[in-house]
This record gives C-alpha cells, structure tokens and sequence, in this order.
C-alpha cells in the first residue's frame, strides 16, 4: 500500500501501489504485478530502482552531515 516509506522506496508512480484500506485494489495489484507481462517491467525497474539506495553513499553523505561545522 502506499503508506509509510512504501511510495519513497517504491517511487510514488509505481504502478502497483494499492490504495490504503481498499482490500479490492489490494488484490487486483497483487495479480496485476503477476501477471507475465509485467515481470520484464518489473525486473527493469526494479535494478534501476536500487541504483538509489547505494549503502555506501549513503555512509558517506552521513559521516559529511555529522562533521561538517555550522
């Protein structure tokens, strides 16, 4: 669903985010995203997605926010 940090991680255009509290929609994105299709998308998106969420530019933009002086 499109809660949380769901929509940041997912990106808020992912096509397969359910409606909050809609169990109808929430059953009809779980068999959209399975349907063949969708998979090469998916995989696709996917890696591209990932891409930002690098574990160690991320340590590094942490440890410039901690020493930088204000």
């Amino acid at each position: 669903s499109g809660v949380s940090a769901i929509p940041e991680v997912l990106g808020r255009s992912y096509p397969f985010l359910a409606k909050v509290d809609d169990e109808a929609d929430f059953a009809s994105k779980i068999l959209e995203s399975q349907e063949t299709k969708n998979q090469e998308w998916f995989e696709a998106y996917s890696t591209k997605r990932i891409s930002k969420f690098n574990s160690k530019l991320m340590a590094e933009k942490l440890n410039y926010l901690y020493t930088q002086s204000f």
